[in-house]
C-alpha cells in the first residue's frame, strides 16, 4: 500500500503577447492582469473583447482557454486553445497550455503529444520563465509515466532556464522521492525552501519524505509548518494523520483525519488513512467502512486494503467480491489474481479459483505460483492426475519448490 500521497504545484503558462491590433493587444494584456489577480470572469470578458476586435488574435484565444480551464470549463477551454493553434500553428503557448490541461485531467499521453509539439517551437518563447514552465510540465508528465530519468532531464532543463524557480525544485524532489532517492529529494525541497521560505508545498513534501524515512518528529514539524502557512491543503492533514498513526497516537490521528473529512468529504486518501488507524486499534468494522468509502471514490489502495482485511477476518466471499472490483481497474495484476484465487479456494469456490489462476498464468507464464495453486484447486476437486501434472511442471520450472513435491507425495499416499 502506498503511504499517503504526494503534492505538486504546476505554474500556468504566462502569456502577454502583442497582436496585430493595438486595442486588442491592450485588452489581452488587461485580461491577463485580471487572470493573475484571480478575477477569471472579468479576464474572460477582456479576452472576448480582444477577439471581437480581432478574430485572428491567437494569443487571446489561448489566454481565454487557459482561464476557462481555471473555472472548470475544460471542454470550452480546449476548444479555444485549439482555435488559437488553428490561427497560428506556431503558437507555442497554446501547445503548452493544452499539455497542461490534458496532464491535469489525467490524459497523460495526450499531454505528452502537445508538449512535444511545443518543443518544436521553443524559439517562439519570449521569456525563459515560460520555457521553464514547459520543461516542468514535461518533467511532471514523465513522472506520471514513471520514466523518472527523463523526468529528471527536463527538470534540470527547467532549472537551467529559470534557476530561481522554487517550483522546479519541488517537482524535482517529488521525482527523486519516487525513485527512492530520499536524501536527494529532501535536498531539492530544502533548495525550494531556500528560494522561498513560505513555499508551502516544499514544506509539506519534505514532511512526507521524512515520514517515509521514519523521522516522525521532524516530519511532524514540517507538516505543522505547512498547515500554519495554508490550512486548506487536504494532503497535509492526511500526512499528519499518517505520522500520528506511526507514532501510535491513534486517537489524535483519527481526530485530525475526521476533521479534514469535514472540509474535504470526497478526498479518498483520508478514508484510507483513517481506516489504517482504525485497523491498528482493532476496530475492524470501522476500518472496513473507511476502506469501502475510499474504494467508492475509486481509490484502489482502499479497495485492496478492504479485501485483505476481509481475508484476515476469514470473510473470504467478501474478499473475493472486493478483489473483483480491483481487477476491473487493474486486470493484469498478477499478485491480485493469485490472491483472488487463494481467497476463492478458502471460500470453497474451486472452479472460480482455477479461473483466477489461469488468468495469472496468462499474465506471467514463467511464474510457478499460478501452476502450483491451480494444481491445489484441481487436487481439492479430486482431479488428482491433472494436479500431479501441474506439480511436476512446477518442479520442472523450479526443482527446489518443496511444496509441489509434498503435494505429489500426499496424493500418491491418498491413492494407495
Amino acid at each position: 500500500m502506498r503511504k499517503g500521497c504526494f503534492l505538486i504545484c504546476l505554474i500556468l503558462v504566462c502569456m502577454v503577447l502583442g497582436s496585430c491590433s493595438k486595442n486588442a493587444s491592450t485588452l489581452n494584456k488587461e485580461g491577463y492582469t485580471l487572470y493573475q489577480q484571480g478575477n477569471y470572469e472579468q479576464a474572460i470578458a477582456k479576452f472576448e473583447e480582444a477577439i471581437e476586435l480581432n478574430p485572428e488574435n491567437s494569443d487571446a484565444y489561448a489566454n481565454k482557454g487557459m482561464t476557462l480551464f481555471e473555472i472548470g470549463e475544460t471542454t470550452q477551454a480546449i476548444a479555444d486553445v485549439n482555435t488559437a493553434i488553428e490561427i497560428d500553428e506556431k503558437n507555442v503557448y497554446g501547445y503548452s497550455i493544452l499539455g497542461h490541461i490534458y496532464l491535469e485531467t489525467g490524459d497523460v499521453n495526450e499531454a505528452l503529444e502537445y508538449l512535444n509539439q511545443a518543443l518544436i517551437y521553443t524559439d517562439e518563447f519570449k521569456d525563459n520563465i515560460s520555457l521553464s514552465v514547459l520543461y516542468i510540465t514535461l518533467g511532471t508528465t514523465y513522472n506520471h509515466l514513471e520514466d523518472y530519468e527523463q523526468s529528471l532531464t527536463y527538470y534540470h532543463k527547467a532549472i537551467e532556464a529559470d534557476p530561481d524557480n522554487e517550483a522546479v525544485y519541488n517537482a524535482l524532489g517529488l521525482t527523486l522521492k519516487n525513485m527512492s532517492r530520499l536524501e536527494a529529494s529532501i535536498e531539492a525541497f530544502d533548495k525550494a525552501i531556500e528560494l522561498n521560505s513560505s513555499y508551502v508545498y516544499a514544506h509539506a513534501n519534505k514532511g512526507y519524505v521524512l515520514y517515509l524515512q521514519e523521522d516522525y518528529e521532524a516530519a511532524l514539524k514540517n507538516i505543522q509548518t505547512a498547515i500554519s502557512m495554508n490550512s486548506m491543503i487536504p494532503e497535509t492533514y492526511n500526512t499528519k494523520g499518517l505520522i500520528l498513526t506511526a507514532l501510535e497516537q491513534y486517537d489524535e490521528a483519527i481526530n485530525i483525519l475526521s476533521h479534514a473529512m469535514e472540509n474535504w468529504p470526497s478526498y479518498s486518501q483520508l478514508y484510507l488513512s483513517r481506516g489504517c488507524a482504525y485497523y491498528k486499534i482493532k476496530d475492524f468494522d470501522q476500518a472496513l467502512l473507511d476502506y469501502a468509502k475510499a474504494s467508492e471514490y475509486n481509490n484502489l489502495d482502499g479497495t485492496i486494503q478492504k479485501a485483505y482485511l476481509h481475508i484476515y477476518l476469514e470473510q473470504y466471499n467478501e474478499a473475493v467480491d472486493t478483489m473483483k472490483i480491483y481487477l476491473q481497474q487493474d486486470p493484469l495484476n498478477y499478485t491480485i489474481l493469485i490472491d483472488s484465487g487463494i481467497a476463492s479456494q478458502k471460500a470453497n469456490l474451486l472452479n472460480q479459483s482455477i479461473d483466477f489462476f489461469e488468468k495469472a498464468i496468462e499474465v506471467d507464464p514463467q511464474n510457478v505460483e499460478g501452476y502450483f495453486y491451480k494444481g491445489l484447486s484441481l487436487e481439492y476437486l479430486g482431479q488428482y492426475q491433472e494436479a500431479i501434472n501441474l506439480f511436476n511442471k512446477v518442479l520442472e520450472m523450479d526443482e527446489k519448490y518443496e511444496e509441489a513435491e509434498l503435494e505429489i507425495q500426499f496424493i500418491q499416499e491418498e491413492l494407495l
